[in-house]
């Protein structure tokens, strides 16, 4: 009853009802991206940090591979 409510009272009301159904389904669009890394045994959650830190990775795979 709570949902009929909801959608009928919704202004985009396929839309509502997609988000219920994805809800019901535990299919919640959150944001669960990364809040912290370690790095080089240090825990930071500065975005920066963390990006450069992959990008750094990424980068020097090749020669660590090699």
């Amino acid at each position: 009853m709570e949902y009929d409510k909801h959608i009928l009272n919704s202004y985009n009301v396929i839309r509502n009802s997609w988000k219920l159904i994805n809800k019901e389904l535990g299919k919640d669009h959150k944001n669960n991206g990364i809040q912290s890394v370690n790095i080089n045994g240090r825990t930071t959650s500065n975005h920066q940090i963390i990006a450069d830190a992959f990008n750094k990775h990424f980068t020097t795979i090749s020669e660590t591979i090699n």
